[in-house]
């Protein structure tokens, strides 16, 4: 414990004289090292009718699918993307992400285990492409509901 308290006093003091900006900077930088958390990984499936199960990877560099040890292989990159077409089935687990993809002749599929997993995916999906586009417009369209929520209450 002496030992370990001693390390920590002596790390501590090699950041105590680091501005607040820096000190993010080398938090991030010393982060990477042990975690990859500039993209995220999906276990989807692609495709419409017949499918296979893939592993996604979004990230600032666009949508890839993971092939090998190489690295993933780009399925579209934010730029081309137009819309974002959310789908799910009442009563049915999983949901379905149709990205529009300017040039493709065919939407992508993408469906996820959970109707979750896939809302995450396209929110995700959805801030790169607003970040890549310059807007705060959303490129997301959901589904209409059978059922609209009530008023809220008045006062």
């Amino acid at each position: 414990a002496k030992h370990l308290r001693k390390h920590i006093q002596q790390t501590f003091l090699q950041f105590g004289h680091m501005k607040e900006d820096d000190c993010i900077c080398k938090f991030f930088e010393i982060l990477r090292a042990v975690s990859d958390f500039q993209q995220e990984h999906y276990k989807c499936e692609l495709g419409q009718g017949w499918t296979i199960t893939v592993e996604l990877v979004i990230g600032s560099h666009g949508i890839g699918q993971v092939m090998n040890k190489d690295g993933p292989i780009s399925l579209a990159e934010f730029n081309q993307i137009k819309a974002i077409n959310f789908t799910h089935s009442e009563g049915d687990s999983k949901a379905s992400l149709q990205l529009d993809i300017e040039g493709a002749p065919q939407p992508l599929t993408i469906t996820g285990s959970s109707l979750a997993m896939v809302e995450s995916l396209a929110d995700l999906i959805d801030g790169y492409c607003r970040l890549e586009n310059e807007t705060t417009s959303s490129f997301i369209s959901r589904p209409k509901r059978d059922h609209e929520l009530p008023d809220l209450p008045h006062r």
